[in-house]
């Protein structure tokens, strides 16, 4: 798939936009329905880049948290965000996991 420079500019703001309006949340609960839908946005935003495995989401918020340059590019948006995000993913990979375990619970007790 080509992409073309208007399309991928588009798609780094829509990034941007993302940690951005996160960060307008920042006050309320990470797990509130509201935080949770800009997560939904995130994960959705990076499969333009890759399939995003929960494994993948959960090894990204690491990332995210300890690596400077991006802490660094976080605080820029807000000092509070890098936290924020590492809270907010978090929960939302929780819940992805939870939803997986569910959905395969029947397999899961059978190979026990």
């Amino acid at each position: 798939m080509v992409i073309v420079k208007k399309e991928k500019d588009a798609i780094l703001q829509e990034g941007n936009d993302i940690f951005v309006d996160l960060a307008k949340l920042k006050n309320e609960d990470p797990d509130s329905d509201n935080v949770q839908q800009i997560m939904i946005r995130w994960h959705e935003f990076l499969s333009n880049f890759y399939d995003p495995s929960i494994e993948l989401l959960r090894g990204l918020n690491e990332m995210y948290f300890v690596d400077t340059k991006f802490k660094n590019k976080f605080k820029k948006i807000d000092p509070d965000l890098p936290d924020f995000l590492h809270a907010s993913i978090d929960c939302y990979v929780d819940k992805l996991e939870n939803q997986w375990i569910e959905e395969n619970k029947e397999t899961l007790d059978n190979e026990l």
